[in-house]
């Protein structure tokens, strides 16, 4: 049931987790190709282990950490162009997620559906050290542009369909729009 509701595929439980399986071992081969050309020598979980340690990924205050975070938006949006004939008018913002919301992952919320708020990607500032610097670019990529944002954004624009239809959160379109 779970299946039908959340994605819009006929594929069983079973063949989306084979799927599933097959993706990891795709990219855990990428990744050990990638950790091969940095002449590390060690186990994948060594691997791991040395860079979310080593303190060259992490920043020391959130001020750096959401400049580094502007700085990624400023270059993507740049590139957007060339990949889509038509960009929402709508802006997103950069902006640090509150203390009280602990280690939550950086996440997306939306914009007004009358475009009177701009959508905001909300970066995560609390305990840097377990923030590393590494993942912000497909972070930021998942989370607003091309991701989250241009998708719902861009949604929320079509005026010939109706509300339902713009405003509509399907798990596996938006998750799969966002990768």
């Amino acid at each position: 049931l779970q299946v039908r509701e959340k994605t819009t595929t006929r594929l069983t439980p079973a063949e989306i987790h084979r799927t599933g399986l097959g993706e990891v071992a795709r990219i855990r081969k990428s990744m050990e190709e990638v950790i091969a050309t940095t002449g590390f020598k060690g186990t994948f979980a060594d691997f791991l282990k040395s860079i979310n340690s080593d303190p060259r990924f992490t920043f020391k205050t959130g001020e750096e950490r959401l400049a580094a975070y502007r700085d990624i938006a400023k270059r993507v949006d740049s590139e957007l162009p060339k990949l889509f004939a038509e960009l929402p008018r709508l802006p997103y913002g950069i902006r640090a997620m509150e203390a009280f919301e602990g280690d939550n992952s950086d996440h997306y919320s939306p914009g007004a559906l009358d475009g009177s708020r701009a959508g905001f990607f909300e970066a995560n500032v609390n305990n840097l050290e377990k923030r590393p610097s590494f993942e912000m670019e497909s972070t930021l990529m998942h989370e607003a542009v091309p991701g989250h944002h241009l998708q719902v954004a861009r949604a929320q624009e079509l005026k010939d369909l109706p509300r339902f239809r713009r405003t509509s959160w399907y798990v596996a379109y938006g998750e799969g729009w966002a990768l």
